[in-house]
């Protein structure tokens, strides 16, 4: 299974890369991005291996004394000291930029190599409530992965209306994607229906339903004639988002409800989910000053194609801003894949279920706050 997914996550990285070298003609800063975004993909492939066949690669230190951290408890090790790299680098490039993004590669390799060290002298004690503390801290990369999605939408729709207004057949790329959009969202709620509802299973079919009803809610307000900016394209996204999240958060629950609770179902969905923290992370590296607009601005301007300005406030260029943001969003991916790859501990606790479920909410509280504003204007 860790191989099966360290394979996709490396094929990514390995895309991501090629497509910036060949076609975007990346600045420095760029490359410094998915430079960093390669070191986080890399630690997931490490943290999954030791995961799931750590204690058979392993098995040689027990020969030499050594008791081999494994498991869930190597995931916690791994992203805590990645978080700890991460933490530092945002702590100088706060102070300076240029001292720690510029290379320095083998030194940021050594120092990660060194907190694993030390975190092996603190006990499981701590790495129990770094977990706890992971929990919480990840919702502060869902919210950000939630603006990212709106995001996206919006400037996938304004991208390709725009290239249709200049004469080209965008149009049907737009009907034929807001359609697959559509086809899945259907699809996946036929199967959630199927999957997840049964004997005594009253809430995940509440759960369901409100799903439906607010994708279908928020379709009808964008096309409603009131809101500038809403289309049905934007929408067919935001809502194939909204019933995978659904999806997403019931498959991952250990009851009799779920009808597809095993091994496979999990590699679905950590791969899907890994497959989505990538793609945010990335997108938000290939946009200049993408980084401090997500996670401080309006939701609603597009990211692509904005220019260097001088921040009025921090009296720093927007591009160094972007980095610092960036960085930050390192940090909290970094304790995010602690949760993420354990499985939100699922087989002990519902927790995750209901984060993912808040997520949901929260995706469709902001994509109608987004459109209120120009509802308002009218």
């Amino acid at each position: 299974m860790g191989s099966i997914i360290c394979s996709v996550g490396t094929s990514c990285c390995s895309c991501l890369c090629n497509a910036c070298s060949s076609s975007l003609d990346a600045p420095a800063r760029l490359d410094r991005k998915l430079e960093h975004l390669s070191i986080l993909i890399v630690a997931i492939c490490i943290g999954l291996l030791l995961y799931y066949f750590g204690d058979d690669a392993l098995s040689f230190l027990e020969f030499l004394g050594l008791t081999p951290i494994t498991g869930q408890q190597a995931i916690y090790h791994e992203s805590f000291s990645l978080a700890i790299i991460f933490l530092f680098i945002l702590i100088f490039t706060l102070i300076d930029e240029s001292i720690i993004n510029r290379g320095c590669w083998t030194v940021k390799f050594l120092c990660f190599l060194c907190v694993c060290l030390l975190s092996f002298a603190m006990g499981d004690s701590f790495f129990e409530y770094y977990y706890t503390f992971a929990i919480y801290a990840s919702v502060i990369f869902l919210i950000a992965q939630v603006l990212v999605v709106i995001d996206i939408a919006y400037t996938w729709n304004s991208n390709w209306f725009e290239k249709y207004e200049e004469g080209n057949n965008y149009s049907y790329y737009l009907i034929i994607s807001t359609g697959i959009a559509w086809i899945g969202s259907i699809a996946c709620t036929i199967f959630s229906f199927y999957w997840f509802t049964g004997t005594d299973c009253g809430e995940n079919l509440w759960l369901i339903i409100s799903s439906i009803i607010l994708g279908v809610a928020l379709t009808i307000f964008s096309i409603s004639g009131y809101v500038d900016d809403g289309s049905l394209f934007t929408s067919s996204i935001i809502n194939l988002y909204l019933i995978y999240s659904c999806w997403d958060a019931l498959a991952g629950e250990y009851s009799h409800c779920n009808s597809i609770s095993g091994p496979l179902t999990k590699i679905i969905s950590l791969a899907l989910s890994l497959l989505l923290m990538i793609v945010i992370a990335a997108y938000i590296s290939l946009n200049q000053g993408a980084s401090n607009e997500i996670l401080s601005e309006d939701v609603e301007k597009p990211l692509l194609n904005r220019k260097t300005t001088q921040d009025p406030d921090l009296h720093i260029p927007v591009d160094t801003k972007s980095m610092i943001y960036f960085h930050l969003l390192m940090v909290f991916s970094s304790i995010y894949i602690a949760v993420l790859l354990t499985d939100w501990d699922s087989q002990n606790s519902n927790i995750g279920k209901w984060i993912k479920f808040s997520s949901l909410w929260l995706t469709a509280a902001l994509y109608l706050w987004t459109m209120l504003s120009s509802f308002e204007r009218h």
